[in-house]
Order: C-alpha cells, then sequence, then structure tokens
C-alpha cells in the first residue's frame, strides 16, 4: 500500500517556504500555527479531492507532520505510518 508522505511533506514545503521537513516535525516548530494548520488541510483537501471531519482536524491530533500524514493515508487508502 502506498504512503502519501512525499506528496504531503511537498505541499507543506510549499505552502510554507520551508526547506527541511520531515514526519517527526512538529507543526509548531515549524512555524505553523491554528490558522496555518487550517490551510495545510485545506491544501491537501483540495490537491487530492478528499475532504476531512471535524473530529479528525481536532489540534490536540494533529500535531506532527506525521499526523497529517497519517489522517490522509486514512482517506486515500495509503498505509498509515508507525510510531
Amino acid at each position: 500500500m502506498k504512503t502519501y508522505k512525499r506528496e504531503i511533506i511537498t505541499i507543506i514545503k510549499n505552502q510554507f517556504g520551508i526547506q527541511d521537513v520531515n514526519e517527526a516535525d512538529e507543526l509548531k516548530l515549524l512555524g505553523i500555527d491554528s490558522l496555518g494548520s487550517v490551510m495545510l488541510i485545506a491544501a491537501i483537501e483540495e490537491t487530492f479531492d478528499i475532504e476531512f471531519s471535524m473530529a479528525e482536524l481536532n489540534p490536540a491530533v494533529i500535531k506532527t507532520v506525521k499526523d497529517v500524514i497519517n489522517i490522509a493515508n486514512k482517506h486515500l487508502g495509503g498505509k498509515r505510518l508507525c510510531g
């Protein structure tokens, strides 16, 4: 099963002008605040033509790049990253 890790990381880099992003990075430490998170989710939804539920968008759940990748993979039929 495919993981959409590379595509999600590319969206983050392009959306926020960040050069170095990896799955363990915390969104907050990348400078992505709550408004940035909304913009990121909107970009992912638009890119992949998917829609996240409100429960999935809980800031207590989405803290790292890996969290974003896992949620997107769930919708796209991709592989969940462990850990």
